[in-house]
């Protein structure tokens, strides 16, 4: 198709390629609801409005008679492999649920695969029908330091990343690099900015003079790490545009949400994201359709919930010239809905093609190989045992005071508690009446032999253990535990089948996801993939835990920068606003 083409169809010179007729328009730009066709030519709209005189005999017509037409919803911040899905899979998903476009840095690519597995994955996304926002991934690059790093990321890595054609710019400028004047941080942030690219935030726990202080040097920027109404308010005010988060591990959008309904902030400043969600929920609860059913079930009027949901979106990542309504010239990205209250989507038109239909993806993918550097990333340096998860205090001590991380489903900040726990033989021992269980982080990259032992609670589990390969930023091997022999039971087999999740009991395997791939996502179908975790999640759920997603969680424990309070790495147990690794005993 040629450009000057637009102007024939909208002229009635030349025949549309394909003519929706007969919807109603929710116009993102106005408010409005009317009657109105949709003219479209190759991936782009040529006319919207009663559209006769573009309708010739090789066109292709959709009858939306009683639909609503919506502009495509555009998920404004998701890091892809905490769905655990390959890249085909994970479009696949998200299209069906009216998810057109996404912004993502495939962080966790690059911290277990460096700079070539973010692009072979850049563009196999980038083959399917889902189009890719791709902003360079400053976790990636900072990972755990100080406490920890794969070494597959450095600075210059980034500045290539920045000159790509396909990035539009720079993910995660975190507040504390940026008030600590960390010299790469403020170098790529510049860099970003001289482009004229998006600088994209990340403010958890960032308020009052620190707030304006990171947000001076930033400029005109997002965030997606608001946790309360207040919060947002404070932050839209100086105008930042807040990202409603609601995934897997956190959970805030009902809540932050309230900075629209009750505080009266101008939703214009609103837009949605997911942060982290995986398979299971895609499959039960959906993807950026369920977050306008959920913001509408809070209070926000519909149009106003789907406008957050495509230009508002598309404004923060300097889009909207070519997303985020439905609009002369913008790309043909269109949703059929059924009722705007509860945000069915019927049909999905990604490019001016149909590639959904009820809620099933319709369109063809290629076939795809992954390349066998893919595989085989867990590195252990031998099998573990039992006894490489205790924890010791003095032989002659009957019971100690220990650190405790507070964990809370739904939410990533964590909590400093204290337990009094009992030793045996010089062992401290988990306190399952008080639900403080075991946790342990096992360097998997470098085959170093680092075990970070610690104690948790809030999880719940009563008896066995459950291990995983994922977690923000350094991916690492996680087990958690009410025993040792479970958990060593569960980080060899979880190393032996190339990553994933895992659920053991008495010493045997209840349940497992394999995750071959950079042992953080699965090579098979989404729908056996789903069924595989649903088991997983039913064996943990036996176990005592009642999180709805464990593992996101459980990932999250193991983050020891940036978002606070008491977290654990491969090395210990670390405060995070101070910096620095703490014991686990007490006095």
């Amino acid at each position: 198709m040629r450009t000057e083409d637009l102007i024939d169809v909208a002229l009635g010179n030349m025949s549309a390629d394909l003519v929706v007729k007969g919807g109603k328009l929710v116009n993102v730009h106005t408010a409005e609801i009317y009657p109105a066709d949709v003219a479209i030519k190759g991936d782009r709209i040529a006319f919207v409005g009663r559209a006769d005189h573009a309708i010739g005999k090789e066109t292709v017509v959709i009858d939306a008679k009683r639909k609503y037409l919506t502009p495509g919803l555009i998920e404004a911040h998701q890091h892809v492999a905490g769905s655990h899905l390959s890249m085909g899979e994970f479009a696949k998903s998200v299209l069906p649920h009216g998810t057109t476009a996404i912004a993502t840095d495939f962080y966790e690519i690059g911290a277990v695969a460096g700079i070539a597995g973010i692009k072979f994955c850049l563009d196999r996304l980038r083959e399917t029908p889902l189009k890719v926002v791709f902003v360079i991934p400053m976790p990636a690059l900072y990972q755990n330091e100080p406490f920890g790093h794969t070494g597959t990321l450095n600075i210059e890595h980034m500045k290539q990343m920045l000159e790509w054609p396909e990035c539009y710019g720079l993910n995660e400028a975190f507040a504390p690099r940026v008030l600590e004047k960390d010299p790469e941080m403020l170098e790529l942030i510049q860099m970003t900015k001289e482009k004229g690219k998006v600088v994209v935030g990340h403010a958890s726990e960032i308020r009052g003079k620190n707030l304006q202080a990171w947000l001076g040097y930033v400029g005109s920027t997002n965030d997606h790490e608001c946790v309360s109404a207040e919060e947002a308010v404070e932050k839209a005010r100086l105008g930042i545009r807040i990202l409603l988060r609601e995934g897997s591990a956190a959970s805030d959008l009902v809540r932050v949400i309230k900075a629209v309904t009750e505080y009266k902030a101008d939703p214009r400043c609103f837009a949605f994201c997911t942060d982290e969600q995986d398979p299971l929920q895609l499959v039960r609860i959906g993807h950026s359709d369920y977050k306008i059913r959920l913001a509408i079930s809070a209070g926000v009027n519909p149009i106003t919930a789907i406008q957050m949901g495509s230009l508002n979106a598309a404004e923060c990542y300097k889009i909207d010239s070519v997303l985020g309504s439905i609009a002369p010239g913008k790309i043909a990205d269109i949703l059929l809905v059924d009722s705007l209250r509860e945000f069915k989507v019927d049909t999905v038109l990604a490019s001016g093609k149909v590639v959904a239909r009820g809620g099933k993806f319709i369109a063809k993918l290629k076939a795809l190989e992954y390349p066998e550097s893919m595989y085989g990333t867990v590195n252990l340096q031998r099998n573990v045992e039992p006894k490489d998860f205790e924890i010791k205090a003095r032989k002659d001590t009957e019971e100690v005071k220990v650190r405790v991380i507070g964990a809370t489903d739904g939410d990533l900040i964590t909590e400093e508690r204290v337990a009094t726990l009992k030793v045996r033989s010089g062992v401290i021992q988990p306190g399952l009446d008080q639900d403080v269980l075991k946790i342990a982080v096992l360097e998997r990259h470098k085959a170093s032999g680092e075990i970070g032992k610690g104690f948790i609670q809030g999880f719940g589990i009563k008896e066995g253990a459950i291990g995983s390969t994922f977690n923000p930023h350094n991916e690492d091997l996680v087990v958690l535990g009410t025993n040792d022999a479970d958990m060593s039971l569960a980080a060899n087999k979880c190393a032996e089948m190339g990553g994933g999740f895992i659920a053991v009991k008495g010493g045997r395997v209840l349940a497992q996801l394999e995750l071959p791939l950079f042992g953080l996502l699965s090579d098979d179908p989404l729908e056996k993939v789903a069924e595989k975790l649903a088991k997983v999640y039913r064996a943990i759920k036996e176990m005592g835990c009642e999180f709805g997603g464990p593992f996101t969680t459980l990932g999250f424990m193991c983050l020891p920068v940036i978002i606070g309070r008491l977290k654990i790495c491969c090395e210990g147990v670390v405060d995070v606003w101070k910096g620095k690794l703490v014991d686990v005993i007490i006095g």
